[in-house]
Formats: structure tokens, sequence, C-alpha cells
């Protein structure tokens, strides 16, 4: 939208994004996390502009979806569900400490 996007095309850079990182994992560890924070933003940029000026999405990708609506409630099955476990295993290492 800062861009001059329209909301179509910002909800599409959304998706897009999601479908990019939509299964990484941050666990805490402050500079892996910073630098997962970098790439993300990096993607963003890219995602902004290929909803801009490139084809854009025009039918569902795997879990994305250029409906917006349908990629969140996708996003929030896949956080509930499937990090659950996930979670478990992260607090176990953590507790654990890496060797």
């Amino acid at each position: 939208r800062l861009a001059g996007g329209t909301p179509a095309q910002a909800e599409q850079a959304v998706a897009l994004v999601f479908s990019s990182v939509m299964g990484m994992i941050c666990d805490g560890a402050k500079g892996g996390c910073a630098l997962k924070v970098g790439t993300a933003a990096a993607e963003a940029w890219s995602a902004a502009q290929l909803a801009l000026h490139g084809p854009g999405m025009t039918g569902a990708e795997g879990i994305v979806s250029p409906d917006f609506r349908a990629s969140l409630r996708s996003l929030g099955e896949v956080s509930s569900l499937g990090f659950a476990a996930v979670d478990v295993a992260i607090i176990r290492l953590l507790e654990r400490g890496v060797q």
C-alpha cells in the first residue's frame, strides 16, 4: 500500500510472504532470530515488487491462496496444529542445551 498498490496487491504480497516463510521457526536464539527477521523483510520487499509489477498469484499454491482470508486460515491451522509439537521439542532442546 505504501508503494501505491491496491488493497488486493497488498493482500497478494502478504500471501507471497506467507508462502516463503510460513515454516520458519524462531527459537529465541537472538542472532538467529534477527537473521530470520531480516530474511522475512527481504522476502516482504520481493513479494511487494511481485505483487506490484509481476503476474502475482493466479490460483492457490499449496496452502497459500490469493484469497487473503483463506491464507490466514491456513496459517492459523498450521500454527495451532502443526507447530504444537515443534514448541514442545524446542523447549526440550533449549532446556537440554545445544551440544
